[in-house]
């Protein structure tokens, strides 16, 4: 310790016990409790995020006839995870001059999937919208998941959460989560 006060030119060296005793005792005589609460997923978020997973499978089942990606790693229960895309780069960057560009693309998407998966839970329906809008005039023909027919499922149920939809002649009412009709 002396060796490194002196490198870092400190004079005094002040230790602080992470909590104070009676901060301790206080929380040892009445123990925290913890609350959890979990809120469950709307109808249309679950069309959605079914949508993105058979977007996600299809991708992985592309990687997979991709003779340069080691398929131990790359599940559809991993698809999803941080991970999944790193080990993908990780594994083609040696060779990436070398993978061919659906393959290339197949990596983006499933990176992008993961993107609009995080965004499905974390913000709200207008605020996704308006992400999903983006992504599908940023990325226009370069990806492929766009022209999956699952991206129309994805794409719809992020309009029905935010517009009511109502039939022709003023007869329905619709509502905003996805019950509305076309």
């Amino acid at each position: 310790v002396e060796k490194v006060m002196r490198n870092l030119s400190v004079r005094r060296l002040v230790l602080w016990p992470r909590f104070q005793q009676y901060v301790q005792d206080d929380l040892s005589a009445r123990p925290p409790t913890v609350v959890e609460w979990e809120q469950a997923l709307t109808p249309a978020m679950r069309h959605m995020q079914a949508a993105l997973t058979e977007i996600l499978d299809s991708l992985i089942r592309d990687l997979r006839r991709s003779n340069k990606v080691d398929c131990d790693d790359v599940t559809l229960e991993n698809g999803l995870s941080r991970g999944l895309d790193e080990a993908l780069r990780r594994q083609l960057d040696p060779v990436w001059h070398t993978v061919s560009a659906r393959t290339r693309a197949a990596v983006r998407d499933v990176r992008t999937l993961r993107h609009i998966a995080v965004a499905l839970l974390q913000h709200d329906a207008v605020t996704f919208l308006s992400f999903l809008e983006g992504l599908r005039h940023s990325e226009g023909r370069s990806c492929v998941w766009l022209f999956h027919d699952a991206a129309h499922t994805l794409f719809e149920m992020a309009r029905r959460r935010v517009y009511i939809y109502r039939a022709p002649g003023g007869g329905g009412s619709g509502a905003a989560d996805g019950a509305g009709a076309n």
